[in-house]
């Protein structure tokens, strides 16, 4: 006899999430995990280069209940929907390849006028390139992060991914938006 067993509601809303997330961006990996702990639940989507946090964002917002207001310690079911599975949290991080890390590095120091040197592992900078902030790190690796981050580094017309500084898409040629050149 079979039987059969009924998802989590968190479970269902990475499921619904994953299929948005492909129809929205076809060409981009996406790594969409649910979980459960004490006194909730959580969807945390991550991704590589692609399309922008704030995208992301706004297309699976519907999917998070609500928030929690620090200020009164209460978690306010301010987006509760009957019609969606939702999550109590949906979590976004987007990352970047070693290629868009080298594209953003070289694009920041041509801006600037700097020299800033990849680090000996991925998506590092040599700190004795960078400018020096106390005991942290240098203050000028600090641009390459909000450079990269508004960028969508998807062709609007293929989906196809693209490089930070690239003009045109390397797949159909169409030009880029005027914030990824």
């Amino acid at each position: 006899m079979k039987t059969t067993t009924r998802r989590s509601e968190h479970a269902q809303c990475a499921a619904a999430i994953r299929r948005d997330l492909k129809t929205a961006f076809p060409t981009v990996t996406f790594r969409v995990r649910s979980d459960s702990f004490s006194n909730g639940n959580a969807v945390d989507v991550k991704w590589v280069d692609g399309p922008t946090t704030e995208h992301v964002a706004r297309l699976i917002g519907k999917y998070q209940e609500g928030h929690f207001d620090g200020s009164i310690d209460l978690y306010d079911y301010s987006n509760r929907r009957d019609d969606l599975p939702q999550a109590k949290y949906v979590q976004t991080q987007r990352s970047f390849s070693p290629a868009s890390y080298a594209a953003t590095v070289a694009y920041v120091n041509r801006r600037y006028g700097w020299a800033l040197q990849l680090g000996a592992y991925p998506c590092t900078i040599e700190p004795t390139s960078d400018g020096p902030r106390g005991n942290c790190s240098g203050w000028k690796s600090e641009e390459i992060w909000r450079t990269f981050s508004p960028l969508s580094l998807l062709c609007t017309a293929c989906h196809v991914g693209t490089l930070p500084g690239d003009a045109y898409c390397p797949a159909c040629g169409a030009k880029l938006a005027v914030s990824n050149a």
